[in-house]
């Protein structure tokens, strides 16, 4: 099986590994302090950032607080078509990644249980911001050529097609005049406007086309945590939370082709009293794809003060147990030198609702505290994407997901996320901050290869000799070069176009805090 996780939804799939891991992938952001040190907080505690990471952190601090981070996220991304430069763009968002508060309660105790601490978090676990196109020139394949070998070995007939059959964008493509049977023999195979009708059943291009692919992605995830938190004897702090899961997403993607001389295709068709005697200018191939899903999880953390400086945390959290409700629509543009009008054609829309389960986290960390100067902390987060599972919502018919299940195993693998963050202060209501992430990417089980994106970040904080703090962050995150391919190559030996996405995200990022 061929592991293309981050093909197009312009080609037909079911749910797949590519979605189970958009959905899946947790980038936490949380407050500016626990951005500006990397988010290694699993033995550190104490902030409200630190709640989802590790729900131990809460019971750390002898106070109450409250916080709000808003937050801008700046996207950059750059393409190639085959190798050729072509495009970069920009986008950027305003978000709000954290908001929170903790309600800390003494017990008046010299020892054992000295505090309990109620949390409520609302925090950014996923900000889907991808914004990106490429363009070049073929005379080796075109998307209508595949949607016409695809039709051809569903043996698709042409009221199927007309009826909207499970392979939709060949559909919308059927009727708007892009693919159509070679001959009148009934079972003949289908091609497009730019193939010819080669006797060896080739169908080889006739001429040069320019090519444009874009995708466009948006929405975010959030977690709504509940969180209690206990401190023994300011030595042991443990704590648990439930996770509620929220997510909505959008993708809209599209591929334009523009003959570069019309004159290599010409076309004759004839279809509900519209007829076309001239020549192929170009089509644009559409989709957009809409999902919303919710769910829930345990966690469940540990924080040890061994000895006066040293820190020692561990968390694990279940599978969140999900309920995705998904929409796919598609439209498809011909034009044709000549012609009245251009030919058009719009799917209906695809709906479904599944479940998904989310992986097992689990967390580890160490700290050492310098007094009230500094400190330094480093986490290590461990998580298996291969154990995803898709199942029917209102069955239990395992056998609907069995495919998807089976590209999850042997397309996505171990995720190993180490964050490492640092602290001093010059003064003790200033505070200079660094963080560094580095991550192996789940997504290259398949190629035997790794892959690995990078962050750092710096901020700095100011604590008054009151109730009230502010801190801010910068971070900036490098992600792994990603290969797209907008359809499969379909033609021996004639492969169709490589895009591949350079991209980083700048995220800057103020909380807004008080103590009580």
């Amino acid at each position: 099986m061929a592991c293309l996780l981050l093909g197009s939804v312009l080609t037909v799939r079911a749910q797949g590994a590519r979605e189970a891991l958009l959905f899946g992938q947790n980038n936490y952001v949380g407050t500016a302090r626990s951005v500006a040190m990397g988010n290694a907080f699993t033995a550190l505690g104490g902030d409200i950032g630190s709640i989802g990471i590790n729900p131990a952190g809460a019971a750390v601090n002898s106070w109450s607080q409250m916080t709000i981070t808003p937050s801008l996220s700046i996207y950059g991304g750059s393409t190639s078509y085959d190798g050729d430069p072509r495009y970069s763009k920009n986008r950027t968002r305003m978000y709000l990644p954290n908001v929170g508060a903790i309600l800390n309660f003494k017990t008046y105790r010299t020892s054992g249980l000295k505090n309990i601490s109620f949390g409520f978090v609302m925090n950014s676990t996923g900000l889907y911001n991808t914004d990106f196109a490429a363009s070049g020139r073929t005379n080796r394949s075109s998307f209508t050529g595949y949607l016409a070998d695809a039709a051809t070995r569903k043996n698709l007939s042409p009221s199927q097609l007309e009826g909207y059959s499970d392979l939709w964008p060949a559909s919308a493509a059927y009727c708007a005049g892009l693919i159509y049977p070679a001959t009148t023999v009934a079972g003949a195979p289908y091609i497009s406007p730019v193939q010819s009708k080669d006797p060896s059943g080739v169908y080889p291009m006739r001429g040069a086309i320019d090519q444009q692919y874009g995708l466009a992605r948006s929405g975010s995830k959030h977690d709504m945590v509940f969180n209690l938190g206990f401190n023994i004897s300011n030595r042991v702090f443990f704590g648990a939370n439930l996770g509620l899961v929220s997510l909505e997403m959008r993708e809209d993607e599209y591929m334009r082709e523009t003959a570069v001389n019309t004159a290599d295709f010409p076309v004759s068709l004839e279809d509900d009293g519209k007829t076309i005697d001239g020549e192929y200018a170009g089509m644009k191939i559409s989709s957009t794809y809409k999902a919303e899903g919710s769910g829930v999880y345990g966690k469940f953390g540990l924080i040890v003060v061994p000895v006066d400086g040293l820190r020692v945390g561990a968390a694990v959290q279940t599978p969140t147990a999900s309920r995705i409700s998904e929409l796919r629509y598609y439209d498809a543009t011909a034009r044709y030198k000549g012609a009245s009008e251009d030919w058009d054609a719009a799917s209906p829309d695809y709906t479904y609702d599944y479940a998904l389960s989310m992986p097992w986290r689990y967390n580890f960390g160490l700290a050492l505290t310098l007094g009230d100067r500094g400190l330094v902390s480093a986490d290590y987060e461990l998580t298996d994407f291969s154990n995803m599972r898709y199942s029917e919502r209102h069955s239990n018919d395992e056998g609907t997901f069995q495919e998807s299940n089976d590209e999850i195993q042997e397309c996505l693998g171990m995720t190993h996320y180490l964050r490492l963050g640092a602290e001093y202060k010059p003064l003790s209501t200033v505070a200079l901050r660094a963080g560094y992430n580095l991550s192996t990417n789940p997504a290259f089980k398949a190629d035997g290869a790794q892959a690995y994106w990078h962050a750092a970040s710096l901020g700095l904080g100011y604590s008054s000799s009151g109730s009230f703090f502010c801190d801010f962050a910068l971070r900036c995150k490098i992600n792994p070069t990603e290969w797209h391919y907008p359809y499969p190559t379909y033609i021996s030996g004639q492969d169709s176009p490589e895009i591949s996405l350079r991209s980083r995200l700048w995220d800057a990022v103020l909380t807004l805090g008080f103590r009580f």
